[in-house]
C-alpha cells in the first residue's frame, strides 16, 4: 500500500512538473511574440520618423547614447552605501533605514 501511495504521489508530481513546463513554454512563446511585435512597431516608427522628419541614423545613435549615459549616471547615483553599516540606501532617503546614519543627501520635498 505504501509503495503504491509513493508511486501515485511521484506520478502526480511528475504530471505537475510537466504541466508547469508546458505553461512556461506557453509564456515564453507569448513573450517572444510580444517582442517580435514591438520590434516591428519600432521599425515602423523609425521609418516614419526618418522619412517625415528627416531624422538620420546618426541622430538616433546620438540620442540612444545620451539616454544610456543618463541612465548609467542615475544608477550610479542611486547606489549609495551607508558610511556606518554599508547597507544600500535608496536615493530618496536622507538617513540609512537600518542604522539611522545621515547620508548627507536631502530628501526630495515631494516625498516628505
Amino acid at each position: 500500500m505504501q509503495i503504491r501511495g509513493v508511486r501515485t504521489a511521484q506520478h502526480a508530481s511528475e504530471m505537475d512538473a510537466l504541466h508547469r513546463d508546458h505553461r512556461q513554454e506557453e509564456r515564453i512563446e507569448e513573450v517572444d511574440s510580444r517582442i517580435d511585435n514591438l520590434l516591428l512597431l519600432t521599425e515602423a516608427l523609425w521609418e516614419l520618423c526618418s522619412e517625415r522628419l528627416g531624422i538620420s541614423e546618426a541622430d538616433l545613435d546620438a540620442r540612444v547614447r545620451h539616454l544610456l549615459d543618463a541612465k548609467n549616471s542615475q544608477q550610479v547615483a542611486e547606489k549609495i552605501r551607508c558610511s556606518s553599516c554599508q547597507a544600500a540606501v535608496p536615493h530618496d532617503m536622507d538617513r540609512c533605514q537600518f542604522c539611522g546614519t545621515d547620508t548627507g543627501r536631502s530628501r526630495d520635498s515631494r516625498f516628505r
